[in-house]
Formats: C-alpha cells, sequence, structure tokens
C-alpha cells in the first residue's frame, strides 16, 4: 500500500480569474430551469488570493492484477482578499480507478471522478442592472473507462469512453464562474516508443 497526505498553501499577487465586467450576453437556449442566458467576461488579473487545501493520494493493491488508486483534493481556502470564491475551484475533488492487467499486453481501467461545489460569488457583477449571481454549481460525477493494449515494443494503442454516462452541464449567466462538461466523448490513440 502506497499513501501520502500533503498541505498547500498558496498565495497569489495578482492570481488570474474571471473578471467582475459582464462584456456580453448571450441566449443560450433553455436549460431544465428555463431560459439560459450566458455572460462573456474576460479573464484578468484580479489582485491578491490565496488557495489552501489538502492532497492526498492512496495505491492498494487488490490481487496480483488489480489495483485500486485514489486522490483526492480538498480546499480549506479559496477566496481572493475581498472573501469572494474563486472561478473554476470546486470544494473538492476526487478521482478513484481500478487498473486491472488483463493479460501481459492488454490493460482495463475504470475511473470515477467527484468535483466538489464550485461556489458563486456573493459581490455583484458590474453589468447595467447591480444583480447578484449567486447559483453555486452542484457537486457532480463522471465515469471513465479505458483500454490499453501494448502491439509491441514500439506501438501502444489506447482507446475509451469519458464522461460514460453523458453527464451533461452547461455554464449560466447566474451563477459560479465554471466551465461546460459536454457530454460523452470516444478517444483513440496510438504511442510510439523509439
Amino acid at each position: 500500500m502506497e499513501r501520502l497526505l500533503t498541505y498547500f498553501h498558496n498565495r497569489y499577487k495578482n492570481r488570474i480569474g474571471a473578471g467582475r465586467v459582464i462584456l456580453a450576453t448571450v441566449d443560450g437556449g433553455t436549460g431544465p430551469w428555463g431560459p439560459v442566458t450566458n455572460v462573456i467576461q474576460r479573464w484578468e488579473n484580479s489582485g491578491p488570493a490565496t488557495i489552501a487545501g489538502w492532497e492526498g493520494n492512496l495505491t492498494v493493491p487488490l490481487a496480483r492484477t488489480l489495483e485500486w488508486s485514489s486522490n483526492f483534493t480538498y480546499m480549506s481556502k479559496s477566496e481572493d482578499d475581498r472573501g469572494q470564491p474563486l472561478s473554476l475551484v470546486p470544494d473538492y475533488t476526487l478521482n478513484t480507478w481500478l487498473d486491472w492487467q488483463v493479460s501481459g499486453a492488454l490493460n482495463a481501467n475504470l475511473g470515477v471522478t467527484r468535483y466538489g461545489e464550485i461556489e458563486a460569488r456573493t459581490a455583484s457583477l458590474q453589468t447595467g442592472s447591480a444583480a447578484a449571481v449567486t447559483d453555486s454549481r452542484d457537486a457532480y460525477t463522471l465515469v471513465n473507462l479505458g483500454l490499453n493494449y501494448q502491439l509491441n515494443k514500439t506501438f501502444r494503442v489506447n482507446a475509451g469512453v469519458k464522461n460514460l454516462f453523458d453527464k451533461q452541464l452547461q455554464r449560466t449567466g447566474r451563477g459560479a464562474n465554471t466551465y461546460n462538461e459536454p457530454g460523452r466523448s470516444f478517444y483513440l490513440g496510438l504511442n510510439v516508443s523509439i
């Protein structure tokens, strides 16, 4: 068994983040809660900020050909000097996966990633009207599946599915500065070792 736990504390003088000025709005269609209006903001230097928390990992051999690994990041502090949450930073992230060496050449892995809540600012963005955007993004989970096959000493093929259950999340203009989860995707690759 292999394990590691680390505390980190980063103090930024001028972190890059989502700006406070809304440059434009774009009709985002209709989401599960009604019409969606996306906002366009510029990434900019946003002044001092602090990111602190814990990181850890754990690897456990379950059998001769099966290994379970996990890593996590827990944010104990993620805010600017005004006490506002930083964009794109979930409360926690947990990755866990099973790695199965099916044969000498074939390896399969099944992974799960859990993202914690992303808080929205409680301060208003600078728009024509001073409406606060206070909707946080809820926690969610993604599942991934992958295969690797070593053809010979030179070539290795890998293929898989990311976001197996097609979880789709879209940004809205009402809440936390986050990113889109576009849904299921497939990949196929060839690695060459010389």
